[in-house]
């Protein structure tokens, strides 16, 4: 193939055999799966002193489901 005979757009796409469906809306969770954050005392005083020298950990940063433990 040159590149006077090159495809773009719908017409490259149109050859492959797995067809591109466009995103659709997203799916919420259902409410039973949802895991609650951390809520002991001990947890809001580490939130706490965190928040007062500006540090955020790895499990806030990847909504770790066992933050609170």
């Amino acid at each position: 193939m040159n590149d006077t005979n090159k495809q773009t757009g719908a017409a490259k796409t149109a050859r492959n055999p797995i067809k591109i469906i466009p995103l659709q809306e997203r799916l919420r969770k259902p409410q039973w799966i949802r895991v609650k954050s951390g809520s002991g005392a001990g947890y809001n005083e580490v939130k706490r002193m965190l928040r007062e020298h500006s540090l955020h950990t790895v499990c806030e940063e990847a909504s770790c489901p066992n933050i609170g433990e």
